[in-house]
């Protein structure tokens, strides 16, 4: 004999995140999908790559391209030096050809709830290319990277460069 027993789901269930500093913006991603947080250090940078491509760092021993987000969503590229933060990216796309890949950011991230209690849809804020939604959270606005476009257009680069 079984019995079944009956879990109400978790009102209180916590979405950890990390809402990470841009230029003007956050961008707000699940803190699963960040590696770590280190400084650029040394940047190669190509003759001729668009805005958004920044160039390859070496993180733990592998080659690894940093983009801007900011460029990718059509603005200009921020200011970068050996100082600058990246957050270092796991790639989603189950290729083997883009295993991680850094975004710059513009500051230490901060860790907050993401659940749909804290996050909000920002219609007000024009969402970027490079963003699947615009939110607000606590009192930052920002966006939800569109990872799988992100990825395609590295991937598209990096591959034929």
């Amino acid at each position: 004999m079984s019995t079944i027993i009956d879990v109400p789901p978790l009102a209180d269930e916590r979405i950890a995140a990390m809402l990470m500093p841009l230029v003007g913006s956050y961008m707000l991603m699940p803190d699963v999908s960040v590696t770590e947080i280190a400084r650029l250090g040394k940047i190669v940078v190509p003759s001729q790559s668009p805005e958004w491509f920044l160039g390859t760092i070496v993180w733990r021993g592998q080659e690894v391209p940093v983009v801007s987000f900011e460029a990718l969503n059509g603005s200009l590229a921020p200011e970068v030096s050996e100082d600058s933060l990246v957050a270092v990216m796991s790639g989603m796309a189950d290729n083997g050809h883009l295993p991680y890949y850094g975004v710059l950011i513009q500051g230490s991230p901060r860790v907050v709830d993401a659940s749909d209690a804290v996050l909000q849809t920002n219609d007000l804020r024009p969402r970027g290319r490079a963003e699947a939604m615009s939110i607000k959270i606590d009192d930052a606005e920002g966006g939800i990277p569109n990872i799988e476009w992100i990825e395609q257009h590295l991937l598209a680069y990096t591959l034929n460069n």
